[in-house]
């Protein structure tokens, strides 16, 4: 996909979004005046649990977890035979008399059986045929009854609110107007989360530092997006069978919450990212057990809401103080990244605790923020991925370059002075010490291998391996200079990446123009360290040193060094930094920044 087309494709996506407001407003033929929908809400009295029996009110609270509802009372509004009654059952067993004749009589064995409770378990509109006329002085009871003890607060009070009678296409045209623009909203995202995908996947194969994010950002999309169809007030009409739309609601919930974690994590840097980390290793562990124990017991997906959102709610909680964490400790990490990512975080809070009691919340104010940081993102790649293609071609245009010195730098690493002192060392131990010459071979086989091999190699390399070559290198330096030179290591990091061959010939310029030129020798001293954002790996000597505000002499500038200079730039973003005092050393420090969002594929 060429970048054109790709910033094409971004583009639409995001004209998509902006169209999906004004689709929604578009008009359409309404039904005639006889179709529209006429609201009949009950008007009587009502007992919960057993308790007195209170009047029914616009404000009445109608708790939907203190047992069931019973209601006695009358409609409003008069209807012939043959009239369509409607009514929303939110995870309700409804039960529904007119004058002692049954208008509607769901399952009462539901309630008590986990399998049939199932059939009832979800949001969704029922239907029910008036079969003789009715008047207001008719007597209409009503037993409501909660499948679930957690999750649907409001259903009494929405099943009240809904009750209306018309003709089911009057229904179905409001029920549409109220959807359209939640459901193109989530179709445009579900679209966009295959971009992403796209975008992924074109940059990890061609190696670009936006891949690894993209595929997470594609996953959150993509349930984000079925998330929105799915709960759309059209489905509670026309929809899948209720326990499948139910469980995938469900689903989709718990793996877009999933999925916008480990999106987060890769923001974060040292122990903030292991423990966010783990952190979300419990959190798939968390919703295996879950999945796995509705399946086990064949029950709704929907009775896990109980366990899984006070889970969310510390979880969330914990991924708000570390990205807190970072923003204050980190100062080379995307600051607008962590900023979206509390801003996400703290909108997930604030709905799971918007009704704290019954652990639910309809999830507003995660879809307002999330469809703002959607757009934001689709504006970020098409300003980001031209950036990225054009860094690719400059890296490719390196990369051409440094092929082309990859030999002279691997060469110029093995002296001809060097050779002959290892050499002549290893023919004066053969007749003196044969075991120590067998060693010294070995040291001396390794070392070539090391630096022709690095003519291959285009990825960095673990930092344990680059410091057993500079120890072979060392000890055959030692053996043919063993009373001038001394070495040392202090070793506190060692779990990093590094360029093949970028540490060693620091050491090897330290000995050869710090302490072979010194009279008596001195001592090479590696080490290396760890800090929140990046690593750190100094090669100090105490032999002459330099002036750095005066030219160097030539054969001070290692042919070498100029190339590790390079490569740690165009490999891992790290830079090399020298300090040096005449008669008191030098000191060589490589900075090798941490892997944060923007650089997540350097291998450093």
């Amino acid at each position: 996909m060429k970048k054109d087309q790709l910033k094409s494709v971004l583009l639409v996506l995001l004209l998509l979004c902006a169209g999906t407001v004004v689709l929604s407003y578009f008009p359409q033929d309404a039904p005639s005046q006889k179709e529209q929908l006429h609201t009949n809400r009950p008007v009587g009295v009502y007992s919960i649990g057993g308790g007195p029996w209170q009047e029914l009110t616009q404000d009445s609270t109608l708790p939907a977890f203190d047992g069931p509802l019973l209601f006695r009372g009358h409609l409003p509004r008069s209807m012939k035979a043959g009239t369509q009654l409607h009514f929303l059952s939110n995870h309700l067993a409804v039960t529904i008399s007119v004058n002692g004749h049954v208008l509607c009589s769901q399952r009462m064995e539901c309630v008590e059986n986990p399998r049939l409770r199932r059939d009832l378990c979800g949001k969704s509109w029922f239907t029910r045929t008036m079969y003789h006329d009715y008047s207001p002085e008719d007597e209409v009871e009503i037993c409501l009854y909660n499948l679930h003890e957690a999750g649907n607060s409001s259903a009494y009070r929405d099943f009240f609110n809904s009750v209306c009678d018309g003709p089911l296409p009057a229904l179905d045209y409001v029920l549409t107007v109220a959807s359209r623009a939640e459901l193109l909203l989530g179709v445009v995202v579900m679209l966009a989360s295959f971009a992403f995908f796209s975008v992924a996947l074109v940059s990890s194969l061609a190696d670009f530092p936006i891949g690894v994010s993209q595929w997470k950002w594609g996953a959150v999309c993509f349930f984000s997006g079925f998330f929105l169809v799915m709960d759309t007030p059209l489905l509670a009409l026309q929809g899948a069978p209720l326990a499948f739309r139910t469980a995938v609601h469900v689903a989709c919930t718990m793996f877009a919450s999933l999925f916008i974690h480990l999106h987060i994590v890769e923001c974060l840097t040292a122990w903030r990212k292991k423990c966010a980390s783990f952190l979300t290793i419990c959190c798939q562990f968390v919703i295996g057990v879950l999945l796995s124990c509705a399946l086990a017991q064949d029950a709704p997906l929907y009775d896990t809401v109980v366990f899984w959102v006070p889970w969310q709610v510390f979880l969330s909680g914990c991924f708000i103080l570390l990205c807190i964490l970072e923003w204050r400790r980190n100062t080379t990490a995307s600051h607008s990244f962590l900023f979206s990512s509390l801003l996400l975080l703290a909108a997930i809070l604030l709905d799971l605790l918007d009704i704290p009691i019954f652990l639910y919340s309809q999830g507003t104010l995660v879809k307002a923020t999330f469809l703002l940081l959607f757009t934001l993102k689709i504006l970020w790649l098409l300003t980001r991925v031209p950036a990225t293609y054009k860094a690719a071609a400059r890296a490719q245009k390196l990369e051409a370059e440094l092929a082309e010195s990859q030999f002279d730098a691997a060469m110029s690493q093995i002296q001809p002075h060097f050779l002959y002192n290892a050499l002549g060392s290893i023919y004066y131990l053969c007749g003196k010490d044969p075991p120590k010459a067998q060693k010294a071979i070995g040291d001396f086989s390794d070392y070539l291998r090391m630096n022709l091999g690095s003519m291959r190699q285009k990825t960095p390399i673990p930092f344990q391996r680059e410091l057993q070559h500079i120890r072979t290198y060392l000890a055959l330096e030692k053996m043919s200079s063993e009373d001038e030179l001394t070495y040392q290591f202090h070793i506190h990091a060692i779990d990093f990446f590094v360029p093949a061959l970028s540490v060693q010939p620091l050491v090897e310029n330290a000995v050869k123009h710090g302490i072979f030129k010194k009279p008596g020798g001195g001592t090479v001293t590696i080490s290396s360290e760890e800090y929140d954002d990046h690593f750190e790996i100094t090669v100090a000597d105490d032999g002459v040193g330099f002036n750095p505000k005066q030219s160097p002499q030539t054969d001070r500038i290692h042919i070498g060094i100029p190339n590790v200079r390079e490569r740690l730039a165009a490999m891992c973003n790290g830079q090399l930094e020298t300090h040096s005092n005449p008669g008191s050393g030098t000191t060589a420090t490589i900075i090798l920044p941490k892997g944060d969002e923007p650089h997540e594929n350097s291998g450093c």
